[in-house]
């Protein structure tokens, strides 16, 4: 469990910026947001409504995030669309009953903080800044209006900041520190021994007449993945980039740009005479000594040698007055601008600065290497084009947008913008290789509009400066796969199960039989004080020993386990070791108090939560969509 919680902790952080963005980007069709008389109402909190439109959408996103998170382990026959329904409506009584509650207790996000929000987010960012075209582009392709963005943004940071009032304002005492020290560093004496499934497996003969029923009464756990495959376009601005063209003198200015940034970080290597202005000394004082040591130099003594005999800055005067090569910024302004006038052997006059009366000299100049212009060039070049090829870009983005809506297919799109017409090869629902590997992609494949109505998809942006429109043509739906070829998978399935089962009631004899005395032949594995984290044993059989009871003086508890490879163990549990407190370095105490104290914090939210229901008005009409 411990070790669990680490992990988790490790990725409990996050932006609350980023975490609207995220789900922003994961919602499509916000048609909700619209009043719509054939949009029914499937409950309503306080008397205020929540649409089958609402549910439908939220619905086919809980859906897309379960794909994501499986990937090719997901199993449409999985989901019991009913249970998923009631799960979803939930969710959304829940978001409903806060944001009223958001709005009782007067919290709001003001315009000013949402602006700051938007104009921040990367997404909508051009050359490192907002950019109006890009934000209506990108909010366009979720399909949402500014307005609407806008008001998710908004709702979604209210109930971030509603959730963090009450998760951060949970702790942990010492007293609850120590104990969880205890537990962590408790150390056990255990026993397993393994019985193989292989062994029960070969023991186990399968009638045809029980495979053939299987398949007959599991058919949709035998069906072939829907498949889809894709004709598309690619917007691409690196492509765009190399037919942009770039005159001599754009590419000479460019060049003198870069001249002049290269001389500026030139780095002179400064010596010092520092003379201190302080409560022992004033300026007026200050100002004298430096006279006095300027004389000096004048009648040719070295300056080095000035330096020790007048300057106050012990350090720099060990070293003749040398502060090595300086960048510019570090010592202030007024020091800067000395220092740049003078030429390699050139000494200043007595100059104020902010650490006194100063006399400079420059010993030395690193003189960068700048390059030729033909040097350059390509580069040059390569970057002008890139930066004039973001706005094209955007307005290339949005004539696809407008033609690939109008046109009937995409033949029509990639003739107007030059654009090459590719074909994918057929992929499923957990997506495929390239392009095909995009959630947004796989996305809209299989969305409504673009699968069974036909029609192109919006302009989807897959990586900046990168975007695509897609549609079908050619779909291959699900269906069944014939006996033969799943007949040797069902057989496995059925030894598995079948010998599992034998496995787990021979598990439990023999376990009954130890409780009495009765030892038998096993052949034990033994390790005394075993940690939770114990390398050398199996993982499964660490966590068991770790649940099991405390056993009696002079007697042993036993349990079973079945391991990953399907094997059962029996576990023995001899004794108990008490851990104490050990002396963690704070960062780790931090971090365990911290997720302790999360912990604490999310069941006061819930409390909070469940509260605030308890209160509410609700009424569910679920009824009203179903046999649709």
């Amino acid at each position: 469990m411990l070790q669990s919680m680490r992990e988790k902790a490790r990725s409990w952080v996050t932006i609350v910026v980023v975490a609207v963005i995220a789900f922003m980007m994961a919602i499509t069709g916000l048609e909700s947001l619209s009043p719509s008389s054939g949009n029914k109402k499937v409950a309503t909190v306080n008397g205020q409504d929540i649409t089958e439109r609402e549910l439908l959408h939220a619905q086919e996103q809980q859906k897309r995030m379960l794909v994501q998170q499986m990937g090719e382990q997901f199993d449409p026959s999985m989901i019991d669309e009913k249970l998923l329904q009631d799960a979803v409506l939930n969710s959304l009584v829940d978001r409903l009953v806060q944001l009223q509650d958001a709005a009782d207790n007067k919290m709001e996000i003001s315009n000013d903080m949402l602006d700051t929000m938007i104009v921040s987010m990367p997404e909508f960012q051009q050359d490192g800044r907002f950019n109006q075209d890009r934000f209506r582009m990108l909010v366009r392709n979720i399909g949402m209006s500014p307005a609407q963005f806008r008001q998710m943004l908004k709702e979604e940071s209210l109930l971030m900041q509603l959730r963090a009032g009450w998760t951060s304002s949970e702790f942990v005492t010492k007293a609850e520190m120590n104990t969880i020290h205890e537990l962590e560093n408790q150390k056990r004496d255990i026993g397993w021994t393994i019985l193989p499934l292989a062994s029960v497996e070969a023991t186990i003969h399968l009638s045809e007449e029980s495979i053939q029923a299987y398949y007959k009464d599991h058919e949709n756990q035998f069906m072939t993945p829907e498949e889809v495959v894709i004709s598309y376009l690619v917007l691409d601005r690196k492509k765009l980039a190399e037919t942009v063209s770039v005159d001599e003198i754009s590419i000479e200015n460019e060049y003198q740009r870069r001249v002049e940034s290269l001389k500026a970080k030139i780095s002179p290597r400064v010596s010092t005479i520092i003379i201190a202005v302080n409560d022992k000394q004033n300026l007026e004082s200050a100002e004298q000594k430096a006279s006095e040591a300027v004389k000096q130099l004048n009648e040719g003594k070295s300056f080095s040698h000035v330096v020790a005999q007048y300057s106050d800055d012990k350090l720099s005067a060990k070293k003749g007055g040398d502060l090595g090569y300086v960048k510019p910024g570090f010592f202030g302004d007024r020091f800067d601008e000395v220092v740049a006038s003078l030429k390699v052997g050139e000494m200043s006059d007595p100059i104020e600065t902010r650490n006194g009366i100063q006399i400079l000299t420059v010993t030395d100049r690193k003189i960068p290497d700048i390059p030729s212009l033909e040097r350059l060039r390509k580069d040059i070049v390569a970057v002008l084009q890139d930066a004039r090829a973001e706005g094209l870009y955007l307005e290339k983005s949005r004539e696809l947008a407008d033609i690939s809506f109008e046109a009937a297919d995409l033949a029509q799109p990639a003739e107007q913008m030059k654009l090459s017409l590719q074909e994918s090869q057929a992929f499923s629902r957990n997506g495929g290789e390239g392009i095909l590997s995009d959630r947004k992609i796989i996305e809209a494949a299989f969305s409504d509009d673009v699968l069974s109505l036909g029609a192109n998809s919006d302009v989807i942006e897959i990586a900046p400066g990168k975007s695509v429109v897609l549609r079908i043509k050619q779909h291959n739906p699900s269906k069944q796969q014939t006996l033969e070829i799943v007949h040797n998978d069902i057989s496995l399935q059925l030894k598995r199960k079948e010998g599992q089962k034998m496995l787990q009631d021979k598990a439990q004899g023999l376990v009954s039989r130890l409780q009495k005395g009765i030892s038998g032949n096993l052949e034990w594995e033994k390790k005394k004080s075993a940690g939770r984290r114990e390398e050398g044993v199996p993982r499964e059989v660490i966590q068991a020993a770790f649940k099991m009871a405390r056993p009696e003086e002079n007697k042993m508890n036993y349990d079973t386990v079945t391991l990953s490879g399907g094997d059962m163990a029996i576990v023995s549990l001899n004794a108990v070791v008490d851990g104490g407190i050990t002396d963690k370095s704070g960062e780790q105490n931090q971090m365990l108090s911290q997720y302790f104290a999360n912990n604490k914090g999310r069941l006061v939210y819930s409390e909070y939560l469940q509260s605030l229901k308890a209160q509410a008005d609700i009424e569910k009409k679920l009824t009203d969509t179903d046999g649709q």
